[in-house]
């Protein structure tokens, strides 16, 4: 459970590292 939430806050700062990026 805490290993999907790691996961998942880790792909939320990817997708917000990327639009950054393109921004």
């Amino acid at each position: 459970l805490l290993e999907s939430k790691i996961q998942e806050a880790k792909s939320k700062k990817d997708t917000l590292k990327a639009r950054a990026q393109s921004a």
